[in-house]
């Protein structure tokens, strides 16, 4: 077992041809018995090209490779040493590395293109040697935004600006922003289900949120979760506004004194890739397309989220003078100062 995030080959079959297929072989798939060096103890398996290598002469074969991989496969795979080496090579790392910072900037593509949120032009970052794109840190939960048609639904376009190095981390059904909402510095929003939060004008300057370099000389006693991505997060001050009950409640720049943040949320890069392969259409191979980020029908469904832990109630209370709530629920603004002082 890995707590890290790993990847998911997709194929795509049509049961009618695989049913015959099943028939034809029982389920029998020929290994490739010419390997005999691995770099580690190995297992047994059949990939899934050795799929459509078993089928009868004529079957018909078809796949499509997607440009955009931060849309559609970021995996983590590679350790950081082979990553490097890819790097050099110019070719997709597959690395905690890149992993992690794919997400953000997905997200964050997402919010530019589907809510119209202006971005900050775009960095580089160097972490294990590896360069990449470096966007706003933006985390848009499960809860929040299951399907595309929710970023849509529920941030006003228009309304989101990010600053570099910004984080946003928004975690709960029924948040919704109206801005104009403005991030220079860290705001985490996170409410349970039932607690129908609004973002009206808002404005957060803090001191935000570190990604920090691992140096080689201090690699060897570092975390694993931060060596294998070759960075560790300084959470130095945070706009963190949680919502434990069930209410309405708005909050703007007079309810939200800054505070500062002294747990990380959890960040989990989880990347799909379409892949497909038929038995049935004409032979076709499709190369380098660039997709339009489209918005599927399917409509915005609230998910159930984990309960949020209740926080100490320091500046946003629901009713007037406070959060503007409307409901009989509690909202807080946690202030925390950190057990171990960031290094600036």
């Amino acid at each position: 077992f890995s707590p890290f995030p790993g990847n998911i080959n997709q194929i795509v079959l049509k049961l009618h041809s695989y049913s015959q297929q099943l028939a034809r072989t029982g389920g029998v798939i020929s290994e490739d018995s010419t390997k005999t060096e691995f770099k580690s103890s190995t297992r047994l398996e059949c990939m899934m090209q050795d799929y459509p290598k078993a089928l009868p002469q004529g079957a018909k074969v078809g796949f499509t490779t997607v440009n955009q991989g931060w849309s559609s496969y970021s995996p983590v795979k590679n350790n950081p040493e082979d990553a490097l080496v890819k790097a050099k090579e110019g070719n997709p790392t597959h690395s905690a590395t890149t992993g992690e910072l794919d997400i953000y900037k997905a997200n964050a593509l997402m919010l530019q293109m589907l809510a119209g949120a202006k971005l900050p032009p775009t960095e580089n970052a160097t972490f294990n040697g590896i360069t990449t794109e470096f966007f706003p840190r933006v985390v848009l939960a499960p809860s929040f935004a299951p399907v595309l048609s929710c970023v849509k639904d529920k941030i006003k376009h228009g309304s989101v600006t990010l600053a570099p190095g910004s984080v946003l981390i928004l975690d709960g059904p029924d948040i919704s922003i109206e801005g104009p909402l403005s991030v220079d510095g860290a705001l985490v929003v996170k409410a349970v289900p039932g607690a129908k939060v609004t973002v009206g004008e808002l404005s957060i300057k803090n001191a935000g949120w570190t990604w920090k370099p691992i140096p080689e000389a201090e690699k060897a006693k570092a975390l694993e979760e931060d060596r294998i991505r070759g960075f560790h997060v300084l959470k130095t001050e945070t706009m963190e506004v949680i919502y434990d009950k069930e209410g309405a409640y708005t909050v703007a720049t007079e309810t939200a004194p800054p505070v500062a943040a002294e747990t990380a949320p959890p960040v989990a890069p989880e990347t799909t890739t379409p892949v497909a392969a038929e038995t049935t259409p004409p032979v076709a191979v499709s190369r380098g397309v660039e997709l339009p980020v489209a918005v599927e029908e399917a409509a915005c469904v609230a998910m159930p989220a984990p309960a949020v832990a209740a926080t100490a109630i320091t500046g946003i209370k629901p009713g007037g003078g406070g959060g503007g709530g409307e409901g009989g629920g509690s909202g807080s603004a946690s202030k925390k100062k950190n057990k171990k002082k960031a290094k600036k």
